[in-house]
């Protein structure tokens, strides 16, 4: 799943390289899972997010032991994503976002997958998560 930097991503980044001493880097993401693709200028409070009270979002880590340099003008993620087992169906996800805070808060970078997953509960299989693996995000500068 490809991304692209949100509007609040790309104010981020610029000012980490030209006001490094008004701009403090997250320590983790919160991966929020999508019913639509979100835009770049949304917010997390704008997201279409599974409605469900098992479904919360998952948070991701910063740092080299979290992400690498796909050496094609991005980074993806070392380690396995997975979220808590649904207790009813999520529906079909199409996007993604990486977000500041657990709920709401800003995106930092946005996405699509290439092959939208729909996420169905199943009361024999109740101990079974939905995850992504090392890989499965990838966020470009656009």
């Amino acid at each position: 799943m490809a991304g692209q930097l949100s509007m609040n991503g790309r104010d981020q980044v610029l000012g980490s390289f030209f006001m490094p001493d008004q701009v403090t880097p997250p320590d983790s993401f919160w991966l929020a899972l999508c019913l639509s693709i979100p835009t770049p200028g949304d917010t997390g409070d704008d997201l279409l997010e599974p409605d469900d009270d098992a479904y919360t979002r998952v948070e991701y880590p910063t740092g080299a032991d979290y992400w690498q340099t796909t050496n094609r003008g991005g980074v993806t993620n070392t380690q396995e994503v997975f979220f808590p087992s649904p207790t009813q169906d999520w529906g079909m996800i199409l996007g993604w976002a990486l977000c500041d805070d657990s709920t709401g808060g800003q995106t930092y970078y946005v996405g699509d997958f290439l092959v939208p997953e729909r996420i169905i509960y199943d009361p024999d299989n109740t101990d079974v998560a939905w995850g992504l693996g090392a890989g499965g995000i990838v966020v470009k500068q656009t």
